[in-house]
């Protein structure tokens, strides 16, 4: 799901009076962070939303719900003192959420790993792969890509871990 449809869902919630107007901007507050930082999934946050839709939770729920996730994953070493072991690449589809690819692949076939994942997302930069690479190199750990392909309804993910 894109920020935007989870933008208009919200909006949504509150034309329909699920959801106060400051509950709504707290909630799309806790949704941008969340987004940026990479602490919930695009089909985490829509659980979440539907949840709030559904009325399981309040949308302050909802977005407490979100902060706690970029909370956690901000509590987490950015950087482990073991040698990353998996190369992974998922592919979701942005408008049901499903994931469509999930590639985990032993850092040792990493260059193998690098070239099925551009298959997989042709419309990748050049520049992002770069920076890809970069961070194989640094040893970088964590999610390393996040791109989307709104054409193709496509939402790529490049994890070092």
């Amino acid at each position: 799901m894109t920020t935007e449809e989870e933008r208009l869902l919200v909006l949504q919630m509150v034309a329909e009076g699920k959801i106060s107007a400051s509950g709504a901007a707290n909630l799309l507050t806790a949704l941008e962070r969340a987004q940026v930082s990479g602490a919930a999934t695009g089909e985490e946050r829509l659980q979440i939303l539907k949840m709030a839709s559904d009325g399981q939770i309040s949308a302050t729920g909802a977005a407490k719900l979100l902060a706690a996730m970029d909370q956690a994953q901000t509590d987490e070493p950015a950087a482990k003192t073991e040698p990353a072991r998996w190369f992974r690449v998922r592919v979701t589809d942005t408008t049901t959420g499903k994931r469509k690819v999930n590639i985990n692949i032993p850092m040792s076939l990493v260059n193998v790993g690098m070239k099925m994942g551009a298959r997989f997302a042709p419309t990748v930069e050049e520049e992002d792969m770069s920076a890809v690479r970069k961070a194989i190199k640094e040893g970088i750990q964590g999610k390393i890509l996040d791109a989307e392909d709104e054409e193709d309804g496509e939402r790529v993910e490049i994890f070092i871990e």
